[in-house]
């Protein structure tokens, strides 16, 4: 064989054997998320049922749709020293704007676009679509909507979520980019979600009522890379909110 083949070869199966790696590893995680045990629903636990609840427990429906902005300060904690530090996120409906240690870093959703500036760096952007299930965890008015934005939208069954008994909603049924929602039974709140066509994970804890919301103090977000905690001492909500807010700067 002459050496120019064998290079060939050699690159192919290189090629190859990555390809399979980066499947297998993407099968991996699926099938971890999938294969969570969960048990049958009690028959009261109907999506109405179980989506009402929680609705209810969130908070008030007036509150929830009011046209306003909720503003939340503390500190986040990631496994990324530089992403660590004071926090600020400004959260209205699916557009939201995070500012860390005092404008070291930048980040926003508007209608169009994803950004992130470091100081002193390029912005980075990318489609807001790509971003619209995470910057989703910080709305509370988005229950109000999920029947409507996922029409097969179905409770599967029940699961343990740190040692508390939770309904598990799907918002695809048996689809691998299904988002699952664990919903407290006690306390009707939502206290995981996992995004399984990004891998991420997140939990709430440590609720507040803010103006008539539920709002979790603590929320942990996992991702095949960087984590992160985020420790919030005060929030608010904000009547008006300039667009430009969520623009890229």
């Amino acid at each position: 064989m002459k050496k120019e083949s064998i290079f060939m070869a050699v690159a192919a199966f290189s090629s190859a054997a990555a390809f399979l790696f980066a499947a297998l590893s993407q099968f991996l995680v699926l099938t971890f998320f999938l294969s969570s045990p969960v048990t049958g629903a009690d028959a009261a636990a109907t999506t109405d049922n179980v989506i009402a609840q929680y609705a209810k427990a969130v908070g008030d429906r007036r509150s929830l749709e009011k046209n306003w902005a909720l503003e939340l300060r503390g500190h986040c904690e990631s496994s990324v020293a530089e992403e660590s530090g004071p926090i600020q996120v400004i959260v209205q409906g699916p557009k939201i704007f995070m500012q860390l240690s005092d404008g070291d870093l930048l980040m926003g959703v508007n209608q169009d676009t994803f950004w992130r500036h470091p100081r002193g760096g390029e912005i980075l952007k990318i489609p807001a679509g790509a971003m619209a299930e995470t910057v989703a965890i910080f709305d509370s008015a988005r229950v109000l909507h999920w029947k409507e934005k996922f029409p097969a939208i179905s409770v599967t069954g029940t699961q343990q979520v740190d040692g508390s008994d939770a309904y598990v909603i799907e918002t695809k049924p048996g689809d691998p980019s299904t988002e699952r929602l664990f919903i407290d039974r006690r306390s009707g709140l939502l206290i995981r979600e996992e995004i399984l066509a990004k891998h991420e994970v997140f939990t709430f804890a440590d609720f507040h009522l803010v103006d008539g919301i539920q709002v979790p103090f603590t929320i942990h977000q996992s991702t095949p890379g960087p984590s992160y905690t985020y420790k919030f001492s005060e929030a608010k909500h904000v009547a008006e909110v300039d667009d430009a807010m969520f623009a890229p700067r």
